[in-house]
């Protein structure tokens, strides 16, 4: 009786063994996908003198962040907020892990050429040399090519575009291979090659469209070798690709929780938990940016500061809780004068300071508006008035930070 090298050939012959191994060959390309995933890197974690970079100010002052940090934005109100003001952190970073991805895949798949084409010498070492230096040749150039893109700033939809052209080529070559040895186990790296590309672009019309271009080429190739079974071949091939489309959609999930994770945490560090404003160390990290921020470097630049008064009465009297009511509605109170540009933070304690470029407010004129608002709240009914008073520095051809000093300097004389 002919047998296979485990099992009878009468077995290795029957339909249920057809499909059982169909099965099998299905859960290695998941599994191989799932491996690959993991080992391809993400995105790397911002730091919190970076979150300018990443959160617009205007979500600074109209308490956006804070309900980011607490957790009461969802991604999809993140995206419309990104979108006012034209920029994504999501999409920053899937590009930015698309970015460190696409070389690597580049360099996988030349990888595989150069060694595939050795295998072949080694097991055939004679004839077709023409066709092997070729591959040889078209694998260089893609770890080549993996390494340019690596090292050279390039935009990130050129680099997926780079990855798409030449996975299809890449397929293309393997299948041509397939046909002329008509060998099966050549076009399953095709299939291979279709269940992870997905997850390496990280984009999902590059991925749909080289997908069905490789699956096509995968069907049609199966058509010319006889060891391959026409339809078992086509359901693998498209197994794979929707293999590629949900790894696709795992890792994209993974890349949008950690960067929500990151925006919170580095939000955090930045703002006043009480209050939603920019905290101390917040202010002294964004002020040169701020600075900066400014066409005309001689425009005026003037720093508010507004202090409670009697605070310590508030809390004897009242509370703590009271007290704290005392220092956000402040803070709103603040917030809601802040122009375009300035930025409003709570110093330490019952203070804050508010930056902004132009004229400077007058310090009584700030303290009465002030004043009147949190009155007109409502919150002090029935109890001590709430009252604050202000100091007001500014000046040209100067910095924030020098106004800072200035004003700590005036409150030190003060007292």
């Amino acid at each position: 009786m002919n047998t296979g090298v485990l099992l009878p050939e009468t077995v290795l012959d029957q339909p249920w063994f057809t499909a059982f191994a169909l099965f099998v060959a299905l859960n290695t390309i998941v599994y191989l996908g799932l491996t690959l995933a993991k080992v391809i890197p993400w995105p790397g974690q911002i730091h919190p003198r970076q979150v300018r970079a990443t959160l617009p100010a205007s979500w600074l002052r109209d308490g956006s962040a804070r309900n980011l940090v607490e957790g009461r934005m969802s991604e999809a109100q993140v995206r419309q907020r990104a979108a006012e003001d034209n920029t994504d952190p999501l999409a920053k970073a899937r590009a930015d892990s698309a970015r460190a991805t696409v070389p690597l895949g580049l360099a996988f798949l030349g990888a595989l050429i150069v060694i595939f084409a050795l295998v072949n010498a080694l097991i055939a070492p004679t004839g077709q040399d023409l066709a092997r230096v070729i591959s040889v040749l078209f694998g260089l150039a893609m770890l080549i090519l993996a390494q340019t893109l690596d090292r050279r700033r390039v935009r990130t939809s050129v680099m997926v575009l780079v990855m798409a052209v030449m996975t299809v080529l890449f397929t293309a070559q393997l299948a041509w291979e397939a046909v002329k040895w008509d060998s099966a186990v050549t076009l399953t790296y095709c299939i291979v090659a279709l269940t992870v590309m997905p997850a390496i672009t990280l984009a999902w019309r590059p991925a749909l469209i080289t997908g069905i271009l490789q699956w096509a080429i995968i069907v049609v190739s199966g058509y010319f070798i006889a060891a391959v079974d026409t339809i078992l071949w086509t359901v693998a091939a498209l197994s794979g690709l929707l293999s590629g489309l949900v790894i696709l959609r795992l890792r994209l999930n993974n890349i949008d929780r950690l960067t929500m994770e990151e925006l919170r945490r580095n939000t955090a560090a930045t703002l006043d938990p009480l209050t939603g404003l920019l905290s101390r160390q917040g202010l002294a990290s964004v002020a040169d940016s701020v600075d900066r921020a400014t066409e005309d470097p001689a425009q005026e630049r003037f720093i508010v500061q507004v202090n409670i008064t009697g605070m310590s009465e508030i809390n004897r009297r009242y509370g703590i809780d009271y007290g704290d009511a005392v220092i956000d509605s402040t803070a709103q109170v603040l917030r809601s004068l802040c122009r375009d540009g300035d930025q409003a933070a709570r110093w330490n304690g019952d203070i804050f300071l508010l930056l902004g470029f132009g004229p400077a407010p007058q310090a009584q004129e700030f303290a009465a508006t002030v004043n009147q608002a949190i009155a007109d709240s409502g919150l002090a009914l029935g109890k001590l008035p709430i009252e604050v008073r202000a100091q007001v520095v500014s000046g040209r051809e100067t910095t924030f930070q020098h106004l800072l000093t200035e004003l700590v300097a005036v409150d030190a004389g003060g007292r």
